[in-house]
């Protein structure tokens, strides 16, 4: 049987596409045409209190970029960061409160990229841009989301955790092939109809939902936040992901 790490390792993009694999919470694996592997808010452990097991090990991680939006557990997993037996290999990147326990974790310091809200740095030919959020507790005042975009221009929004509120429509002059939104409408996150709301404004050409079906007091039904996106042919699609399977998103001209 193949593993997921070995599906992403083996698996061709070709110009104008990209590859995601969901991992389960808000985390993902993103590969370009280039070979570039990105992974993002990672959640692989937590052992009982999770619904569902990890698709991976930490120890098969191998990857560019290993991207983390704040500092809760469940998306900077540092117990599974502290077993990647490859960290030399990669770069990490994430807010100021993200590198200070990653230095705690030992890892070296010319490996760790500091990204706030509103940075922007290219690493690795991918551009990585900090986005505002509305944090969701007083621990992660600098929690933000991603705007990344591949060599050959796709843009992809992961939301991070954030409420909701109107300044994201900022987000908006950037064209954001796909978007990654947390839709649970718990501990602080956006809920699905503010999601939905988010995704009209933004108008991305593919939604994913995530944050759903981990905890069993934390989760939504994303059948029902496609259900409500799409009201209207003029609608985002929106993608459900089952966890640890590849979808491949092809850009359309025009």
């Amino acid at each position: 049987m193949v593993t997921l790490m070995e599906d992403v390792k083996s698996t061709k993009i070709f110009p104008n596409q990209v590859a995601i694999w969901w991992l389960g919470q808000a985390g993902y694996i993103i590969k370009t045409p280039e070979d570039k592997v990105i992974f993002i808010d990672a959640f692989l452990s937590g052992g009982s209190i999770r619904m569902v097991p990890p698709p991976l090990e930490p120890e098969e991680i191998e990857c560019d970029l290993y991207l983390c939006t704040h500092n809760h557990s469940d998306h900077a997993d540092l117990k599974s960061i502290a077993k990647i037996t490859k960290k030399d290999d990669m770069t990490f990147v994430g807010p100021k409160n993200v590198v200070k326990s990653l230095l705690e974790l030992g890892i070296k310091q010319d490996k760790i990229r500091e990204v706030n809200v509103g940075d922007f740095v290219e690493l690795e030919g991918i551009r990585i841009r900090g986005t505002f959020c509305i944090p969701t507790d007083d621990t992660v005042l600098d929690t933000e989301g991603f705007l990344l975009q591949t060599e050959d221009g796709i843009t992809i929004y992961h939301s991070g955790d954030t409420g909701f509120h109107d300044f994201l429509f900022y987000l908006s002059k950037y064209p954001i092939d796909i978007m990654m939104v947390c839709i649970n409408g718990g501990m602080g996150n956006m809920n699905i109809e503010e999601a939905v709301k988010l995704t009209r404004l933004l108008r991305p050409r593919v939604v994913i939902p995530n944050h759903y079906g981990m905890f069993a007091g934390n989760t939504a039904d994303p059948v029902r936040f496609r259900a409500r996106l799409t009201g209207t042919r003029e609608e985002a699609p929106c993608e459900i992901l089952k966890m640890g399977e590849k979808y491949v998103y092809t850009r359309k001209e025009g």
